[in-house]
């Protein structure tokens, strides 16, 4: 969705999230602060091998966080729009 190859790092991953969701939001020191944090991931094998994910069941366990997620995203999304907060820059 965001650009991100099944092969990126976790450092990626997050950075090109954070970059779309949050960073327009933050000032340049939470920036930096984050650009850091970010700095310290693990690899992205480790860090599914210390969640214990099988990787083999990845698509399944997309859709159930999906499923799980959907009802709450637009309940959220519904109440940003009824507050006319979508277009805050």
């Amino acid at each position: 969705k965001w650009g991100v190859e099944g092969d990126a790092t976790l450092n990626k991953c997050v950075t090109v999230a954070y970059d779309e969701a949050l960073r327009p939001h933050h000032p340049w020191i939470v920036q930096k602060a984050v650009g850091v944090a970010f700095g310290l991931l693990p690899s992205k094998e480790s860090f599914v091998q210390k969640l214990e994910i099988d990787m083999s069941k990845r698509a399944e366990y997309k859709e159930r966080v999906e499923a799980c997620m959907k009802p709450m995203n637009d309940k959220m999304y519904a109440y940003y729009e009824e507050k006319k907060l979508m277009n805050i820059p």
